[in-house]
């Protein structure tokens, strides 16, 4: 799907739930437009570290899919390498690192004198998981919070000798899967030391408030009431109730964290010309660290649109790397 794998990814899930309905298409989704501008220029990249295993889940009762990328494949890895988790958007999976440009990003950065080695695990889950335990439940087909931190994550460490602490794991993701890397961050900050996000999917307000409210945001929004109106159906199917969409909210989780000394470092971005209006919770996500007091980094382009990852997961890239030189 290469540039337009968010947005493609969408187009595919609510083109099959409209059919559903007897609609047999939707508005048009813009084609993903790259900036060009400030794209590092290199003359030779890394060689392709890229490896992908299977994990058998009892969680889940099925194999999950993930993938490994060494941005220095050519040192040796030492025991404890940091680790860096990618979550992916809509109808994404293992290949959302490579076709959102993050591979290639790596590769091209990673030959800066004195890039530190980590490595990246992208990995799969459902077309709109939003990386959570649909419905509360922590075990079953959809559970994919409690199996990411149960299952995955200790797998990762033990099966390819990666890092077991919280000072050298973080996450990173892009659109929902932004949410995903923010909210898991927030939710586990004894486990993760730091988040970065893309365009994250980022909500003015709970998934129940009320549908005059929400109708009002799509129609104000590119995503339009018919596509909106979906997507929220998608997240209340998973977040089944009031308190489950609070829990799963980064803003919420802000505004109820409680020993900050344990608070990741964050960075995150968006465009004000967001497709979905994910600036409106960017903003609303920035008051509650404001209102925290807290240190962190993020970027607003107000004539970017929801592709401004495209941009700036170069920027994304050089925040996981100072976080690993940190240590």
């Amino acid at each position: 799907m290469g540039r337009v794998q968010v947005k493609m990814g969408l187009r595919n899930i609510l083109q099959g739930s409209l059919l559903l309905f007897g609609v047999t298409q939707i508005p048009h989704l813009a084609e993903a437009k790259p900036f060009t501008n400030i794209r590092p220029v290199m003359n030779q990249t890394q060689p392709s570290g890229v490896r992908c295993f299977e994990q058998s889940s009892k969680i889940l009762s099925k194999r999950v899919s993930y993938c490994l990328d060494r941005s220095r494949p050519d040192l040796p890895q030492k025991a404890g390498e940091p680790v860096i988790y990618f979550f992916h958007g809509i109808g994404g999976g293992t290949s959302s690192w490579k076709e959102n440009g993050y591979e290639e990003s790596l590769r091209i950065l990673s030959t800066e004198e004195n890039f530190p080695p980590f490595t990246v695990v992208s990995f799969d889950t459902s077309d709109l998981s939003f990386f959570s335990d649909a419905g509360g439940e922590t075990r079953g087909s959809r559970a994919y919070e409690s199996w990411f931190i149960e299952e995955l994550v200790p797998h990762i460490e033990k099966m390819h000798g990666l890092c077991s602490e919280r000072k050298c794991r973080g996450t990173a993701g892009v659109s929902m899967g932004g949410l995903g890397a923010l909210k898991t961050a927030l939710r586990h900050s004894d486990k993760f030391r730091f988040a970065a996000a893309n365009s994250p999917a980022l909500v003015p307000f709970n998934p129940w408030e009320s549908n005059m409210l929400w109708n009002d945001y799509f129609s104000r929004n590119e995503v339009g009431l018919l596509q909106g109106r979906l997507l929220l159906q998608s997240a209340r199917d998973v977040f089944t109730n009031w308190d489950l969409g609070n829990y799963n909210d980064p803003s919420w989780l802000v505004g109820s964290f409680e020993d900050l000394e344990m608070f990741p470092e964050l960075y995150f971005d968006v465009g004000g010309k967001d497709y979905f209006g994910f600036h409106e919770g960017f903003g609303r996500f920035q008051n509650a660290l404001n209102r925290r007091g807290i240190t962190y980094e993020s970027y607003f382009d107000p004539n970017g649109s929801h592709e401004l990852f495209w941009d700036r997961r170069w920027w994304l890239m050089r925040f996981l790397k100072r976080k690993v030189q940190e240590l």
